[in-house]
């Protein structure tokens, strides 16, 4: 050391082995600070991603990538370390420089391997990454395949050939000739009296008709799916929604008159309400959110909905004649306008359903009998607003019936009580009956007719019509008292 001068003993070999190094690492960091920014999340979460690692906590993530990094960093530099000690070496004389240049051989291909693995960890986690999108990928048009192909099969017909000729027939001396098509094996029906005038020829005719086993088949496959693939329960669910609407729509909403007789509904409309009624449990599980099960305009005439769960379902629009909704349940559902005559209720859950301007006109009510139908099921919060209930001569104690709500225009049976809004003294009793809940004093004869309002149950219900613009806050008010001011029961939504 001579003056202000500091002389370091670093051999040729490490300075230049020192400045390539930094070279190295300033050139990377150069380039790095030159290329665009593509990604707008942050490199660590984009690195997640990119391997497949998304679910991870990033703290975690954020650990191992950083001992990736010292450890590939550590190796490299002492991969560079030993490969510049081999080119600035002597050729070795003597038998323990030998030794030393193998040893320095043998670290260097295991420093080479080490490092090309750990290099290499990313690439192969990548690697793996895309072959699991591409197994998924595949898995999802293997199932998407299945739901397209039960999805045609819901709407399989078949040709059926029979033997037909035409018959023609009279009914009196005087009258016109008719002639009906008669199937070979199924009787003929003539009406009283007639007598056969010609028979044709018999022939084959080819007809096409719905084929119903394959698509109960393709129902039953449905539900399989959405076993299979719990996730896809309520995509099945709308899809078997949409099927009974296209296939089965009410054409009209006209009560059938006496005397009633049941017939089974068709095998593919049952057992495709069966399969919903499984399907749409699991669909909500899945699918939490504020969604209904549009079954609108559907006819359900003779259905077995047993045990079926039609939660928050919209069904308005329907008919429902000998409809079995025993133990069914319908909370919060949209019954408005359906027809709902000859309907088993027994415990079904209608708690919070709308059954605003329905029809319940048959079977006519019978002294000293009693109709069994709505009154058989749970009705907390049920809403009967401008409904035709005729046919319910009975629709619960007094508690059961403060629990329900309905409009001066919904029809009621006059054996149902004596005082009903139906009377034109109700309005007098409601009205005191609010002035006695405010804290107003009333006389002994305004108590007597509040207490008979009381003893009816039909406190609750309106006096005025349904467009009276104080139906939506006195139900307001009841569904408060009843706890039930949330969706689906208090629906909000446009």
């Amino acid at each position: 050391m001579t003056g202000d001068s500091v002389t370091l003993p670093i051999s040729p070999e490490y300075f230049w082995g020192l400045v390539t190094l930094a070279a190295l690492i300033l050139g990377s960091i150069a380039a790095f600070t030159v290329l665009p920014r593509v990604h707008k999340e942050p490199p660590l979460e984009t690195l997640k991603t990119r391997l497949g690692l998304h679910a991870m906590n990033s703290g975690v993530f954020f650990l191992a990538m950083l001992m990736w990094a010292v450890l590939t960093l550590v190796l490299f530099i002492g991969l560079l370390a030993t490969i510049w000690g081999a080119i600035w070496a002597a050729t070795p004389t003597t038998q323990p420089e030998t030794w030393d240049w193998r040893f320095a051989i043998a670290k260097l291909a295991a420093l080479t391997t080490v490092l090309g693995a750990l290099v290499a960890l990313p690439i192969t986690l990548n690697r793996l990454v895309l072959t699991r999108q591409q197994a998924n990928t595949a898995s999802e048009a293997l199932f998407n395949d299945k739901i397209n192909a039960a999805a045609r099969d819901l709407a399989a017909r078949r040709t059926e050939t029979r033997r037909v000729r035409m018959v023609t027939y009279t009914t009196g001396p005087n009258t016109q000739p008719t002639t009906v098509q008669e199937i070979q094996g199924e009787p003929l029906h003539l009406p009283v009296g007639a007598t056969l005038a010609h028979q044709g020829p018999w022939s084959f005719h080819s007809e096409e008709r719905d084929d119903l086993v394959t698509r109960a088949a393709a129902v039953d496959r449905l539900e399989g799916l959405a076993r299979e693939r719990p996730d896809e329960a309520p995509r099945i669910a709308r899809l078997l929604a949409a099927y009974l609407r296209g296939t089965h729509p009410a054409t009209n909403l006209t009560p059938t008159v006496p005397p009633f007789k049941k017939r089974p509904a068709q095998l593919d409309l049952q057992k495709a309400v069966e399969v919903l009624g499984r399907v749409h449990q699991v669909a909500r599980i899945e699918d939490d959110s504020k969604w209904r099960l549009d079954l609108r305009g559907c006819n359900f005439d003779g259905v077995d909905f047993h045990r079926g769960f039609f939660f928050a379902a919209d069904v308005s629009g329907s008919r429902f004649e000998a409809a079995n909704l025993r133990q069914s349940d319908f909370r919060g559902a949209l019954f408005t306008g359906s027809l709902l005559n000859y309907a088993d209720f027994f415990q079904t859950d209608l708690t919070g359903a709308k059954l605003n301007d329905v029809k319940i006109t048959y079977p006519e009510p019978v002294a000293g009998g009693m109709n069994d139908t709505i009154n058989l099921a749970t009705i907390k919060g049920t809403t009967f607003i401008a409904s035709d209930l005729s046919a319910v001569d009975y629709l619960g104690t007094p508690d059961k019936i403060a629990e329900t709500f309905g409009t001066g225009d919904t029809v009621l049976c006059e054996w149902v009580s004596d005082v009903h809004p139906g009377q034109n003294e109700f309005t007098t009793r409601w009205r005191l009956n609010g002035a006695m809940e405010s804290g107003r004093q009333l006389d002994n004869a305004q108590e007597e007719l509040v207490q008979e309002l009381l003893a009816s149950g039909f406190q609750n219900w309106s006096p005025h019509p349904a467009s009276d613009l104080i139906t939506g806050h006195l139900l307001r008010k009841l569904y408060e008292r009843l706890d039930l001011l949330y969706w689906p029961y208090w629906d909000t939504s446009p």
